[in-house]
């Protein structure tokens, strides 16, 4: 609105707008023409649509990880100030000071029985918070020896008896919907959330059988940007989702 009062009136309030304007002005005088302005709002002019899309996105540099990710980080970062605040230690003002206090955190961590994921999460979610990557090499390593003494508890892969078993279980109870997400979950190797966001409406099926899965925004999909897909070729699947 400033600019439009500004070039119609040909009187600025601002001496930076002036230059614009007496030069417009000019132009306007040597070719004999008077210019009209109008004032469009955002929700009218179509230019402004990608700007208003970008900004329901939300920050740049919060959209590289995901909604509970960052949650996480937070809380993780928030949770090693209180352990500063407790320990009467200052927040430390260089790098070097920053990678001996967080090396000294995790020290703690491991002292009070916490997990390796509780350490990633404080170590990742302070460089995320700060705006910088991997400038606390010590804290990295400490984190490395971690890993290398707490071995991960995976769970023992079900084999496919025992997926055929509960298929059959929930068939008998009248479960459908719960015996095809056993057998898709099972036969397209899919995450937790992936094979609980199923549904048959989604799933493109051909007449022989086969078909296209197009999977929930993964983590991988994130990070890229495209959603995935997984090819379904089991007869059985197919027919339980259908």
């Amino acid at each position: 609105m400033v600019n439009v009062g500004a070039l119609s009136k040909h009187r600025p309030s601002s001496s930076q707008l002036g230059k614009v304007v007496r030069s417009f002005s000019a132009e306007e005088l040597a070719m004999g023409a008077r210019a009209v302005f109008s004032f469009t709002s955002s929700a009218q002019n179509p230019a402004d649509a990608p700007r208003t899309t970008r900004a329901g996105l939300g920050k740049l540099r919060d959209a590289r990880i995901g909604a509970a990710t960052l949650a996480r980080y937070r809380r993780a970062a928030q949770q090693f100030v209180d352990y500063l605040n407790a320990m009467n230690l200052p927040l430390p003002f260089s790098w070097e000071d920053m990678d001996v206090t967080l090396q000294d955190y995790l020290e703690y961590l491991g002292a009070e029985g916490a997990t390796k994921g509780q350490a990633n999460d404080a170590l990742s979610g302070v460089q995320h918070l700060l705006r910088t990557r991997r400038q606390c090499p010590g804290a990295w390593r400490l984190l490395s020896v971690w890993g290398r003494l707490e071995l991960p508890q995976r769970a023992p892969p079900m084999p496919p008896l025992v997926c055929s078993a509960l298929a059959g279980w929930a068939l008998g109870r009248g479960e459908i919907a719960f015996a095809a997400t056993i057998l898709a979950g099972f036969h397209l190797c899919l995450r937790t959330g992936e094979a609980l966001g199923l549904s048959s409406g989604v799933i493109q099926l051909k007449p022989c059988g086969r078909g296209v899965v197009p999977l929930p925004w993964t983590k991988t999909a994130c990070q890229k940007g495209a959603r995935e897909t997984v090819a379904l070729d089991d007869p059985l699947v197919a027919l339980a989702n259908e």
